[in-house]
């Protein structure tokens, strides 16, 4: 029993958390070498269904089955999307490289992972600062 249990052990890996997928998608995308190796259009494909997935998985947002500004409108009059209130452009972005048919270039893209950059910051849960020891916060010495 105690071999069995063993051996399934490894099977049940740790799922990641929203916030570590996003993370790990926009490490790889910032590398210059995927840039070259997708395409400035495909790269930003990329980038827009990653946010899309987190946004879902993280608030009541359907955002995988919405268009871009179906996601814009639903950013601007909901109050749990203020967060992603900077990702606007990089969606606005994604329609042009989409259906403009328009290169999206460097610049741009550096601007949209810069974009979601502050808001994997601003998702991450700040360490709360170790309390000071009793005597110590009552003044005591």
């Amino acid at each position: 029993l105690r071999k069995r249990i063993a051996q399934r052990e490894p099977a049940r890996a740790r799922r990641r958390s929203p916030l570590e997928d996003l993370e790990l998608e926009y490490e790889k995308l910032r590398t210059k070498e995927t840039l070259q190796s997708l395409g400035t259009n495909a790269h930003n494909t990329q980038l827009s269904h990653a946010v899309r997935l987190y946004i879902q998985r993280t608030t009541s947002l359907m955002a995988l089955e919405m268009t871009e500004d179906e996601i814009c409108y639903a950013i601007r009059r909901k109050s749990e999307l203020q967060p992603f209130e900077n990702l606007r452009v990089m969606f606005d972005h994604a329609s042009i490289a989409k259906f403009a048919k328009s290169r999206i270039d460097e610049e741009m893209i550096d601007d949209d992972l810069e974009r979601l950059n502050e808001v994997i910051r601003a998702s991450r849960v700040p360490e709360t600062a170790p309390s000071p020891p009793p005597n110590e916060a009552r003044g005591d010495a």
